[in-house]
This record gives structure tokens, sequence and C-alpha cells, in this order.
């Protein structure tokens, strides 16, 4: 019996020791799965952080469209007004050409008409000169 028995013990030290070796085997493995889920958290923690940054980054580069936006619209604005000043001046400018325009044939209709007044004076200080000396030689009015 009592090699039985130690045949029995023998056996279930063997089983112990296959036990023991499995939960050696199986420790090792968590041991690993708890390092790769620490790395796991880490990168996902520095994963996360960096979501942070960009994110941030995201607002910022938004808040810059949105005062760029208000930038163009502003700028619109003063390009509209300057084009309404411009419109503005080019009729001045073309009301003052008319006026310019006017001035100038008013101009030239008097001085035609100063020209022809004193072309008529000449012409009729020759003819008071010429009938001075047709009267001298005796053909005047007949």
């Amino acid at each position: 019996m009592t090699e039985g028995r130690a045949e029995e013990t023998e056996r279930k030290a063997k089983v112990t020791d296959r036990i023991v070796k499995n939960v050696d085997r199986t420790a090792k493995v968590v041991d690993r799965a708890d390092k790769s889920v620490d790395r796991a958290d880490k990168e996902t923690e520095r994963k996360a952080e960096e979501t942070d940054r960009i994110v941030k980054d995201v607002d910022r580069a938004a808040k810059n469209v949105d005062r760029a936006a208000k930038n163009v619209d502003r700028t619109a604005k003063d390009v509209d007004r300057a084009a309404k000043v411009v419109d503005r001046t080019v009729k001045d400018v073309d009301r003052a050409a008319k006026v310019v325009d006017r001035t100038d044939e008013e101009t030239e209709r008097k001085a035609e008409e100063t020209d022809r007044s004193q072309s008529d004076g000449k012409k009729s200080r020759r003819d008071v000169k010429k009938g001075q000396s047709d009267v001298k030689k005796g053909q005047g009015d007949e």
C-alpha cells in the first residue's frame, strides 16, 4: 500500500508540477498582456493628448479663418465704397468735361463772331477808304 500511495503521491506531484507550470505560463502570459495593456494605455493617452492638440490647432485655425472672412467682408465693403466714389468722380469728370466742351464751343463761337466783326469792320474801313478815293476821282455813287 505504501508503494501505491507513493505512486499516487508521485502522480499527484507530477500533476501539481504541471499545474504549477501551467500557472507560471499563464502568469507570464498575463504579465505580457498587462504590459501590452499598459503600453496600449500609454499610447492611447499619448494619442488623446495629440488629438487635443490637433483640436486646439483646428479651433485656432477656425478662428483665424473667421477673422480672415471678416477682414475680407470689410475689404469688400471698402472696395464697394471706393467703387461708388470712383463712379461719382467719373460722373463729376464727365459733367466737368461737358461744361468744358460747352465753354470751348461758346469760346469758339465768340471768337468766330469777333473775327467776323473784326473782318467786317476792316472791310467797312476799306470800303470807306475806297469810297473816299472814288469820290476824289469823281466816281461816287451815281
